[in-house]
């Protein structure tokens, strides 16, 4: 997954590999709410169903998808944050995850139909190419098969985006302000040392692009969850999104 223009300049990615695994390691609360929104849109676990996870970056979601009791595969670009997600220990019921490196949008180590769910938590927006990957990920899933997807969320993690404060005294009234537009896709950087989106950039698209992804490829949108990540300003605004496809 993890390259500032994902799959394509891996040596950013590398550079960056050992940051983002004490950042994710030391306690970041956007990937532990990413962690969770994941379990919760994927629901039981049980039977040993084949899971990927594409773009795992250091791990921390292969692993809870295995405690879960998931037989997961996990596939990344890095091969420095893949090392880092293999000397970690799984805890997960006597299972490790199958890890892997491969491209996001081809997903080559992974045969036809093979695979029962599929997981990109905070991946494909770092993904150049989305048709690609979604091309890849439904070559790669089973008839039936769900597919959840988290994201920044589109629409208040904008290019550039700030909030401006118009309120007055203690009821103030906060703005979005998207400088450089919604609707336009492209890639861009925060500017903001120490956070993800400033470190690594993002590939920003609508969220019609997301679902008409895999709406178009003939699977449904199950779901669509918002959390309360209750630190953001103004409280109760998401600054992340998780949608569920089911594979007709």
């Amino acid at each position: 997954m993890r390259t500032p223009d994902p799959t394509g300049d891996d040596h950013a990615w590398e550079r960056l590999a050992p940051w983002y695994v004490d950042h994710v390691r030391s306690g970041s609360e956007n990937h532990r709410i990413a962690r969770d929104l994941v379990l919760e849109l994927a629901g039981p676990l049980d039977g040993r169903p084949a899971v990927l996870d594409v773009g795992c970056g250091e791990g921390h979601v292969a692993r809870a998808l295995a405690a879960a009791g998931a037989d997961v595969t996990a596939v990344d670009a890095s091969a420095g944050l893949l090392a880092a997600a293999a000397a970690h220990p799984s805890g997960a019921r006597g299972r490790s995850p199958d890890y892997r490196r491969d491209d996001a949008r081809t997903l080559a180590t992974v045969g036809d139909g093979t695979i029962d769910g599929v997981v990109a938590c905070l991946s494909l927006n770092d993904v150049d190419d989305l048709d690609a990957a979604v091309d890849a990920i439904d070559r790669v899933a089973a008839p039936g098969a769900r597919a959840v997807v988290v994201i920044p969320h589109p629409c208040f993690e904008a290019p550039h985006g700030r909030w401006d404060d118009h309120g007055e005294h203690a009821s103030p009234r906060w703005h979005r302000v998207v400088p450089d537009g919604y609707l336009r896709s492209r890639f861009w950087t925060s500017g903001l040392p120490g956070s993800v989106r400033g470190e690594a950039g993002n590939h920003h698209r609508p969220l019609g692009a997301y679902v008409d992804g895999f709406t178009s490829r003939g699977w449904a949108c199950t779901a669509l969850v918002e959390p309360d990540p209750k630190r953001a300003l103004p409280p109760g605004t998401p600054n992340l999104l998780g949608l569920r496809f089911a594979r007709g």
